[in-house]
Protein backbone atom coordinates (compact mmCIF):
# COMPACT_ATOMS: atom_id res chain seq x y z
CA UNK A 1 0.00 0.00 0.00
CA UNK A 2 1.19 3.59 -1.00
CA UNK A 3 0.31 6.53 1.85
CA UNK A 4 -0.36 9.96 0.89
CA UNK A 5 3.15 10.63 1.43
CA UNK A 6 4.20 8.34 -1.44
CA UNK A 7 6.11 5.93 0.63
CA UNK A 8 4.97 2.22 1.81
CA UNK A 9 4.55 2.16 5.43
CA UNK A 10 4.98 -0.62 7.76
CA UNK A 11 2.44 -2.66 9.27
CA UNK A 12 2.92 -0.81 12.55
CA UNK A 13 2.53 2.53 10.69
CA UNK A 14 -0.71 1.14 9.27
CA UNK A 15 -1.93 0.41 12.09
CA UNK A 16 -1.52 3.78 13.18
CA UNK A 17 -2.83 5.37 10.31
CA UNK A 18 -6.11 3.70 11.09
CA UNK A 19 -6.61 5.41 14.91
CA UNK A 20 -8.61 8.19 15.88
CA UNK A 21 -6.75 11.58 16.30
CA UNK A 22 -5.34 11.74 20.05
CA UNK A 23 -6.47 15.13 20.79
CA UNK A 24 -10.31 15.63 19.04
CA UNK A 25 -11.95 14.16 16.09
CA UNK A 26 -10.32 14.02 12.39
CA UNK A 27 -12.23 16.60 10.02
CA UNK A 28 -15.11 16.22 8.41
CA UNK A 29 -17.40 13.17 10.06
CA UNK A 30 -16.61 10.40 7.44
CA UNK A 31 -13.14 11.69 7.21
CA UNK A 32 -12.61 9.61 10.60
CA UNK A 33 -12.24 6.31 8.39
CA UNK A 34 -9.87 8.08 5.75
CA UNK A 35 -8.03 10.62 7.97
CA UNK A 36 -4.78 9.72 6.44
CA UNK A 37 -1.48 10.10 8.40
CA UNK A 38 -1.38 10.55 11.58
CA UNK A 39 2.21 9.63 12.69
CA UNK A 40 4.03 7.20 10.58
CA UNK A 41 7.70 5.30 10.70
CA UNK A 42 10.77 7.05 10.76
CA UNK A 43 9.83 10.13 13.46
CA UNK A 44 9.73 10.65 17.12
CA UNK A 45 8.39 13.34 19.14
CA UNK A 46 9.99 16.05 20.89
CA UNK A 47 9.16 18.73 22.91
CA UNK A 48 5.56 19.22 20.44
CA UNK A 49 7.77 18.65 17.78
CA UNK A 50 8.44 15.67 14.76
CA UNK A 51 12.05 15.25 14.41
CA UNK A 52 13.47 12.77 11.77
CA UNK A 53 15.60 9.72 12.74
CA UNK A 54 17.42 7.43 10.59
CA UNK A 55 15.97 5.92 7.54
CA UNK A 56 13.01 8.84 7.72
CA UNK A 57 12.55 10.24 4.42
CA UNK A 58 10.54 13.25 5.71
CA UNK A 59 10.46 15.41 8.24
CA UNK A 60 7.14 16.64 10.46
CA UNK A 61 6.78 20.07 11.95
CA UNK A 62 4.17 20.62 14.72
CA UNK A 63 3.18 22.94 16.64
CA UNK A 64 4.56 24.71 19.64
CA UNK A 65 2.79 21.88 21.88
CA UNK A 66 1.04 18.45 20.59
CA UNK A 67 -2.34 18.83 19.18
CA UNK A 68 -2.30 15.50 17.55
CA UNK A 69 -2.25 16.58 14.42
CA UNK A 70 1.33 17.44 12.71
CA UNK A 71 1.87 18.41 9.33
CA UNK A 72 3.90 16.50 7.58
CA UNK A 73 6.68 19.11 5.44
CA UNK A 74 9.40 17.68 2.97
CA UNK A 75 12.54 19.72 3.20
CA UNK A 76 11.44 22.20 0.37
CA UNK A 77 7.41 22.18 0.35
CA UNK A 78 4.11 22.54 2.45
CA UNK A 79 1.26 20.97 2.08
CA UNK A 80 -1.55 19.53 3.51
CA UNK A 81 -0.91 15.90 4.73
CA UNK A 82 -4.41 14.12 3.80
CA UNK A 83 -7.51 14.94 2.40
CA UNK A 84 -9.05 17.25 4.69
CA UNK A 85 -12.03 17.31 3.24
CA UNK A 86 -13.86 14.04 2.37
CA UNK A 87 -16.59 13.49 0.81
CA UNK A 88 -15.45 15.94 -2.29
CA UNK A 89 -19.66 17.16 -1.93
CA UNK A 90 -18.47 18.64 1.01
CA UNK A 91 -15.83 21.19 -1.05
CA UNK A 92 -17.09 24.69 -0.52
CA UNK A 93 -14.55 26.27 -3.50
CA UNK A 94 -11.88 24.81 -5.45
CA UNK A 95 -9.38 27.74 -7.05
CA UNK A 96 -5.84 27.86 -8.22
CA UNK A 97 -3.40 30.81 -7.16
CA UNK A 98 -1.15 32.76 -8.43
CA UNK A 99 0.72 35.82 -7.80
CA UNK A 100 1.18 35.79 -4.27
CA UNK A 101 2.74 37.77 -1.98
CA UNK A 102 2.66 37.36 2.19
CA UNK A 103 4.01 40.58 3.83
CA UNK A 104 4.48 39.76 7.79
CA UNK A 105 4.91 42.06 10.57
CA UNK A 106 5.26 40.76 14.21
CA UNK A 107 3.77 42.84 17.03
CA UNK A 108 3.04 42.20 20.44
CA UNK A 109 0.39 39.35 21.61
CA UNK A 110 -1.74 41.97 23.75
CA UNK A 111 -1.85 44.15 20.68
CA UNK A 112 -4.08 41.21 18.76
CA UNK A 113 -5.99 40.15 21.63
CA UNK A 114 -8.54 42.30 22.03
CA UNK A 115 -9.25 42.09 18.23
CA UNK A 116 -9.93 38.48 18.36
CA UNK A 117 -12.94 36.80 19.39
CA UNK A 118 -13.95 34.91 22.41
CA UNK A 119 -12.45 31.11 21.71
CA UNK A 120 -9.46 32.47 20.52
CA UNK A 121 -6.23 33.85 21.77
CA UNK A 122 -2.88 34.87 19.70
CA UNK A 123 -0.83 31.94 18.58
CA UNK A 124 2.67 33.39 19.43
CA UNK A 125 6.27 32.53 18.02
CA UNK A 126 9.18 33.22 20.64
CA UNK A 127 6.51 35.57 22.35
CA UNK A 128 5.36 37.24 19.38
CA UNK A 129 2.04 37.41 17.51
CA UNK A 130 2.46 38.00 13.77
CA UNK A 131 -0.18 39.81 11.41
CA UNK A 132 0.36 39.43 7.62
CA UNK A 133 -0.73 41.34 4.22
CA UNK A 134 -1.63 38.70 1.45
CA UNK A 135 -1.89 39.84 -1.63
CA UNK A 136 -2.87 37.47 -5.11
CA UNK A 137 -4.79 36.30 -8.05
CA UNK A 138 -8.13 33.41 -7.14
CA UNK A 139 -7.94 31.45 -10.64
CA UNK A 140 -10.76 29.15 -11.98
CA UNK A 141 -12.86 29.76 -8.99
CA UNK A 142 -15.97 26.71 -8.85
CA UNK A 143 -18.54 26.82 -5.85
CA UNK A 144 -18.99 23.22 -4.16
CA UNK A 145 -16.41 22.42 -6.46
CA UNK A 146 -17.73 22.05 -9.64
CA UNK A 147 -20.07 24.70 -10.57
CA UNK A 148 -17.66 27.76 -12.78
CA UNK A 149 -17.65 31.11 -10.82
CA UNK A 150 -18.66 33.37 -13.25
CA UNK A 151 -15.55 35.40 -14.27
CA UNK A 152 -13.50 33.44 -11.73
CA UNK A 153 -10.14 34.68 -12.05
CA UNK A 154 -9.77 37.88 -9.99
CA UNK A 155 -7.45 39.59 -7.55
CA UNK A 156 -7.84 39.37 -3.65
CA UNK A 157 -6.65 40.31 -0.45
CA UNK A 158 -6.55 39.59 3.25
CA UNK A 159 -5.30 40.79 6.45
CA UNK A 160 -4.41 38.00 8.73
CA UNK A 161 -2.95 36.86 12.14
CA UNK A 162 -2.27 33.58 13.80
CA UNK A 163 -4.89 31.99 16.54
CA UNK A 164 -5.03 28.49 18.67
CA UNK A 165 -8.59 27.53 20.02
CA UNK A 166 -8.72 26.99 24.01
CA UNK A 167 -8.03 23.24 22.96
CA UNK A 168 -4.67 24.65 21.09
CA UNK A 169 -5.86 24.00 17.52
CA UNK A 170 -3.59 26.55 15.23
CA UNK A 171 -5.23 28.38 12.43
CA UNK A 172 -6.04 31.89 10.97
CA UNK A 173 -8.05 34.87 11.99
CA UNK A 174 -8.91 37.16 8.88
CA UNK A 175 -9.27 41.04 10.10
CA UNK A 176 -10.62 41.74 5.95
CA UNK A 177 -10.73 40.08 2.78
CA UNK A 178 -11.08 42.53 0.14
CA UNK A 179 -11.95 40.57 -3.05
CA UNK A 180 -12.69 42.45 -6.77
CA UNK A 181 -16.07 39.56 -7.11
CA UNK A 182 -18.82 40.75 -5.32
CA UNK A 183 -20.53 37.40 -5.35
CA UNK A 184 -17.22 36.38 -2.70
CA UNK A 185 -19.49 38.46 -0.05
CA UNK A 186 -21.46 35.30 0.10
CA UNK A 187 -18.68 34.13 2.81
CA UNK A 188 -20.43 37.19 5.10
CA UNK A 189 -23.33 33.98 5.62
CA UNK A 190 -20.45 32.48 8.51
CA UNK A 191 -18.86 36.05 9.34
CA UNK A 192 -15.89 35.91 6.77
CA UNK A 193 -14.97 39.29 6.75
CA UNK A 194 -15.25 40.19 2.72
CA UNK A 195 -15.76 43.62 1.42
CA UNK A 196 -16.00 44.40 -2.08
CA UNK A 197 -12.77 46.55 -3.86
CA UNK A 198 -11.14 47.61 -6.77
CA UNK A 199 -8.23 45.60 -7.05
CA UNK A 200 -5.53 44.92 -9.68
CA UNK A 201 -2.28 42.99 -9.97
CA UNK A 202 0.59 44.23 -12.77
CA UNK A 203 4.10 41.94 -13.27
CA UNK A 204 6.53 44.03 -14.95
CA UNK A 205 8.08 42.96 -18.39
CA UNK A 206 10.83 40.97 -17.48
CA UNK A 207 8.41 39.02 -14.34
CA UNK A 208 10.60 39.95 -11.04
CA UNK A 209 8.58 42.82 -9.93
CA UNK A 210 4.30 42.89 -8.74
CA UNK A 211 2.62 45.89 -7.73
CA UNK A 212 -0.40 45.51 -6.11
CA UNK A 213 -3.08 48.36 -5.52
CA UNK A 214 -6.51 48.30 -4.09
CA UNK A 215 -9.21 50.15 -2.39
CA UNK A 216 -12.33 49.51 -0.68
CA UNK A 217 -15.86 50.41 -2.42
CA UNK A 218 -17.78 52.90 -0.48
CA UNK A 219 -15.41 55.27 1.16
CA UNK A 220 -15.82 59.06 0.76
CA UNK A 221 -13.13 61.46 -0.63
CA UNK A 222 -9.25 61.32 0.33
CA UNK A 223 -9.99 62.37 4.61
CA UNK A 224 -8.05 59.60 6.74
CA UNK A 225 -11.67 59.14 8.36
CA UNK A 226 -13.67 58.53 5.77
CA UNK A 227 -11.57 57.55 2.98
CA UNK A 228 -12.18 54.02 2.54
CA UNK A 229 -9.32 51.49 3.68
CA UNK A 230 -6.51 50.43 1.06
CA UNK A 231 -2.94 49.81 -0.14
CA UNK A 232 -0.12 49.75 -3.05
CA UNK A 233 2.33 47.50 -2.67
CA UNK A 234 5.52 46.50 -5.16
CA UNK A 235 7.51 43.73 -4.62
CA UNK A 236 10.91 42.44 -5.93
CA UNK A 237 10.89 38.89 -6.13
CA UNK A 238 13.87 36.67 -4.69
CA UNK A 239 15.49 33.24 -5.34
CA UNK A 240 13.34 30.10 -4.06
CA UNK A 241 13.91 29.22 -0.48
CA UNK A 242 15.89 25.54 -0.39
CA UNK A 243 14.79 25.54 3.51
CA UNK A 244 12.64 26.54 5.23
CA UNK A 245 13.31 28.45 8.17
CA UNK A 246 11.00 27.38 11.88
CA UNK A 247 9.45 30.48 11.19
CA UNK A 248 8.68 30.15 7.30
CA UNK A 249 7.17 26.55 8.61
CA UNK A 250 4.98 28.08 11.38
CA UNK A 251 3.44 30.94 9.10
CA UNK A 252 2.49 28.50 6.21
CA UNK A 253 1.54 25.28 8.05
CA UNK A 254 -2.25 26.49 8.88
CA UNK A 255 -5.35 24.40 7.68
CA UNK A 256 -8.39 25.81 8.95
CA UNK A 257 -9.50 29.22 9.13
CA UNK A 258 -11.94 30.94 11.51
CA UNK A 259 -14.81 33.01 11.51
CA UNK A 260 -17.74 34.53 14.12
CA UNK A 261 -21.51 35.12 13.02
CA UNK A 262 -24.08 34.93 15.69
CA UNK A 263 -22.44 34.29 18.50
CA UNK A 264 -20.70 30.78 17.26
CA UNK A 265 -17.16 30.36 16.19
CA UNK A 266 -17.18 28.73 12.68
CA UNK A 267 -13.97 27.01 11.59
CA UNK A 268 -13.15 26.01 7.41
CA UNK A 269 -10.65 23.22 6.78
CA UNK A 270 -8.02 23.74 3.45
CA UNK A 271 -6.42 21.66 1.18
CA UNK A 272 -3.30 22.66 -1.13
CA UNK A 273 -0.91 20.98 -2.79
CA UNK A 274 2.83 21.60 -1.59
CA UNK A 275 3.80 25.48 -1.19
CA UNK A 276 7.08 26.46 -3.43
CA UNK A 277 8.08 29.34 -1.56
CA UNK A 278 10.39 32.52 -2.48
CA UNK A 279 11.98 35.47 -0.40
CA UNK A 280 11.16 38.42 -1.38
CA UNK A 281 11.95 42.69 -1.23
CA UNK A 282 9.59 45.12 -0.58
CA UNK A 283 10.14 48.14 -2.51
CA UNK A 284 7.19 50.30 -1.99
CA UNK A 285 4.75 49.72 0.60
CA UNK A 286 1.51 52.26 1.97
CA UNK A 287 -1.39 50.86 3.39
CA UNK A 288 -4.13 51.88 5.96
CA UNK A 289 -5.51 48.45 6.03
CA UNK A 290 -4.15 47.82 9.56
CA UNK A 291 -4.94 50.97 10.93
CA UNK A 292 -8.56 50.32 9.85
CA UNK A 293 -8.14 47.04 11.75
CA UNK A 294 -7.26 48.63 15.32
CA UNK A 295 -4.19 47.27 14.93
CA UNK A 296 -1.27 49.73 15.75
CA UNK A 297 1.53 51.33 13.91
CA UNK A 298 3.76 48.28 12.43
CA UNK A 299 6.72 49.66 10.59
CA UNK A 300 8.92 47.94 8.59
CA UNK A 301 8.10 44.26 7.39
CA UNK A 302 9.98 41.58 9.17
CA UNK A 303 9.70 38.67 6.40
CA UNK A 304 8.20 38.86 2.87
CA UNK A 305 7.58 36.15 0.86
CA UNK A 306 6.03 35.45 -2.75
CA UNK A 307 5.23 31.64 -3.96
CA UNK A 308 4.89 30.22 -7.06
CA UNK A 309 1.53 29.32 -8.72
CA UNK A 310 -0.80 26.42 -7.25
CA UNK A 311 -3.84 24.55 -8.08
CA UNK A 312 -6.04 22.38 -6.75
CA UNK A 313 -6.64 24.82 -3.29
CA UNK A 314 -9.89 23.33 -1.70
CA UNK A 315 -11.99 24.76 0.86
CA UNK A 316 -14.40 23.22 3.00
CA UNK A 317 -18.07 23.96 4.34
CA UNK A 318 -17.60 26.02 7.51
CA UNK A 319 -18.84 24.06 10.40
CA UNK A 320 -19.64 25.46 13.95
CA UNK A 321 -16.44 24.53 16.92
CA UNK A 322 -18.65 26.37 19.57
CA UNK A 323 -19.79 29.56 21.07
CA UNK A 324 -17.46 32.63 19.92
Amino acid sequence: MISAMGVEPSPEAVTRLRRPFAHGSPPFGRGRRLAGLHRSDGFTEKSGRIAPVPGGPYRMIGTSRPTGRFTPVQEETLHAPFRLLVPRELTALSLGLSEQTYVHWFCPPDAVRPLLPPGLRPDEFDGRAWVSLVALVMRSVHTLGRVPLPRGTFPQTNLRTYVRTRDGRNGVWFFSLDAAHPLMLSGRAFGVPYHWAELSVRRTPGGGTLTYTGRRRGGRGRNARTAAPGYRLTVREGASLGALSDLDHWLASRWSTFARHAGVLWETRIEHPPWRLRGAEVLELRETLTAHAGLPALGAPALVHTAEPMDGVRLGVARPVGRG
